[in-house]
C-alpha cells in the first residue's frame, strides 16, 4: 500500500472546509501502547461533543491518525477497520458525524509519504474531499500533527492530550476567527 488507508461517508456532503483531528489522544484516550481491538478504544467524550459543535454546513470533518501497528504487523488492515468502524459509530451516538478518515499504516522506517510529520493523509483529503487546505483547522495532541499541517498549509490546534476543554477553547478560538474573517 502506497498511500494512507482511507475511509469516506457514503453521501458526505461537499464542503470546501474541514476539520482534521489526529484520533490517539484527541478522539480516543491516549493509551501507553497501540489500540490493537475494539476494546482498546476509549472515547473522550467530551472533546466529541466539542467536535459535534461544529459548524457542519461550513466544515467536514475527518480523522488524521499514524497506525504504524499495521506496519509493525501488530494489527492486520481488516483490524484497524474494524476499530476504526468503531470509532465512526462511537463518534455518531456522541453526537458527532465523521465525514472521512485516513490511517498511514505504515511502519516509521519505511519512508512513506503519508506518516505524521509528512502532509500526505492531508493531501490525500484535499484530493477526495475537495477542501481548501489553507482554510481547514487540525486539532492535534503531538508535535508531528502540527508539523503535518504546517507543511500542507492547514492551521494547527494543539491540544495536551486527552483535554477536552483545550480541545473546545481551540474550536472556539477557530470558530471566532473564521467569523471576524466573514464579516471583513
Amino acid at each position: 500500500m502506497s498511500g494512507p488507508l482511507s475511509w469516506r461517508r457514503a453521501g458526505a456532503p461537499s464542503r470546501s472546509r474541514a476539520v482534521f483531528v489526529d484520533r490517539d489522544g484527541v478522539v480516543t484516550r491516549w493509551l501507553r501502547g497501540f489500540a490493537l481491538s475494539e476494546a482498546d478504544v476509549v472515547f473522550n467524550d467530551e472533546v466529541i461533543r466539542a467536535l459535534g459543535e461544529i459548524d457542519r454546513e461550513r466544515f467536514a470533518l475527518a480523522i488524521v491518525s499514524n497506525q504504524s501497528c499495521v506496519g509493525r504487523g501488530l494489527l492486520s488492515v481488516e483490524g484497524l477497520r474494524a476499530i476504526m468502524d468503531r470509532v465512526v459509530a462511537g463518534m455518531r451516538a456522541r453526537g458527532a458525524e465523521l465525514d472521512a478518515w485516513y490511517c498511514c499504516v505504515h511502519a516509521p522506517d519505511e519512508g512513506c509519504a503519508c506518516r505524521k510529520p509528512a502532509p500526505g493523509m492531508l493531501f490525500a483529503a484535499r484530493d477526495e474531499l475537495g477542501v481548501d487546505l489553507a482554510a481547514s483547522y487540525f486539532v492535534g495532541d503531538q508535535a508531528s500533527d502540527m508539523e503535518a499541517a504546517a507543511r500542507a498549509g492547514v492551521r494547527g490546534l494543539r491540544v495536551e492530550p486527552d483535554d477536552a476543554a483545550g480541545v473546545r477553547a481551540r474550536l472556539a478560538e477557530a470558530a471566532a476567527l473564521l467569523d471576524g474573517a466573514a464579516r471583513r
